[in-house]
């Protein structure tokens, strides 16, 4: 494994020069950064991390935990954390937690690795969304925040960032997803194109940002005076949930002129239920799904969506994280994450 020496006699200049190049940069004049870089991809070097963090305030390291590693819209932050990481000279390391147990281990690991601090995606233990377990992974869910609150209110703690989920810790900095505004974006496209009859689809779990987008459909019906259509039907929050439940509805043949949906993975499964049964979309029922999904561009027609802007949440999380970690004269402590409409071919 090459050293930092290795790298400094290969680039002419002394292991000092090269560690000014890694950790202060804009200290070493342009053409002896490229010369050094030239170095250290040739010998594959990689700096000691916890070594320096021996002998500077910050090891540099973020540890980002996370659950459900196959939704998109938590793909897009970790990307976007990433992405803002490398840019400030951080760098992230991962920890998939699946229930209570392992997110306590994963932040005790995370610590003895001397991270600077923490970002904590929205948390979906094993599970949540699964009728017959769901109750059971909700109370884990709720001791798994006791913990975190608990933690991270210790004096001690490390800073941390929140995205999609607020808890009033000390040491907690949040990005807000705003799912009320999102959800009653959602609806408006469909009530803006003359539709009054629309059903909502969505978990059969209503607690969490479920209840949140139920509450802005209910509330968006009835501001606009369509309370009598109100329907909220049920289902688990995936593509198989949503295919199952409009098999249901469609054997029973009582469709309304619409459906929002609870996420855009149900809103596919749904889709592809009508396609298969000849119901035209969106000339006979429109579709509308919520969090903005690269998926729902891939499939056909393609899906009218609410962007809930994952890898933008993910960009300011790092932001935040770093002027906390920095201890930066600037207060922020919140950003709020505005949705988007991304209008296809199912309205």
């Amino acid at each position: 494994m090459a050293t930092i020496k290795d790298v400094a006699r290969l680039a002419g200049v002394s292991a000092m020069t090269v560690s000014r190049a890694i950790n202060t940069p804009d200290q070493v004049s342009p053409k002896t950064q490229s010369r050094i870089q030239t170095a250290i991809d040739k010998l594959d070097y990689r700096p000691n991390f916890l070594a320096r963090s021996l002998v500077r305030r910050y090891s540099k390291l973020v540890g980002v935990l996370y659950t459900n590693g196959y939704n998109e819209t938590y793909i897009k932050q970790i990307s976007g954390i990433e992405k803002t990481a490398k840019e400030r000279n951080y760098e992230i390391i991962l920890s998939n937690v699946t229930n209570y147990e392992s997110l306590v281990s994963g932040v005790d690991t995370l610590g003895s690795m001397q991270v600077d601090g923490y970002i904590i995606l929205p948390l979906e233990l094993d599970n949540i969304n699964t009728l017959s377990k769901g109750e059971q992974s909700y109370n884990d869910l709720l001791k798994a925040y006791d913990f975190l609150d608990s933690y991270f209110n210790a004096p001690d703690s490390k800073p941390c960032v929140f995205i999609g989920t607020e808890i009033q810790a000390h040491h907690v900095r949040h990005v807000i997803m705003d799912y009320f505004q999102g959800g009653g974006m959602a609806l408006s496209i469909l009530l803006e194109a003359g539709v009054q009859n629309v059903a909502l689809l969505t978990s059969h779990w209503d607690k969490g940002i479920w209840k949140i987008r139920t509450d802005a459909y209910i509330k968006g019906m009835r501001d606009a005076g369509y309370e009598k259509y109100i329907r909220v039907e049920r289902t688990e929050s995936s593509v198989e949930g949503g295919y199952d439940c409009m098999c249901n509805l469609l054997e029973k043949k009582n469709l309304p002129d619409a459906f929002l949906c609870g996420n855009d993975y149900m809103a596919i499964g749904a889709l592809q239920a009508l396609l298969q049964a000849g119901v035209k979309v969106p000339q006979e029922i429109k579709i509308v799904g919520q969090d903005g999904l690269d998926l729902g561009g891939m499939i056909y027609p393609k899906l009218t969506t609410v962007d809930m802007q994952g890898v933008k949440s993910g960009e300011e999380a790092m932001k935040l994280l770093q002027m906390a970690i920095e201890d930066t004269n600037e207060e922020q402590n919140n950003v709020i994450i505005t949705p988007k409409n991304i209008i296809r071919h199912t309205t």
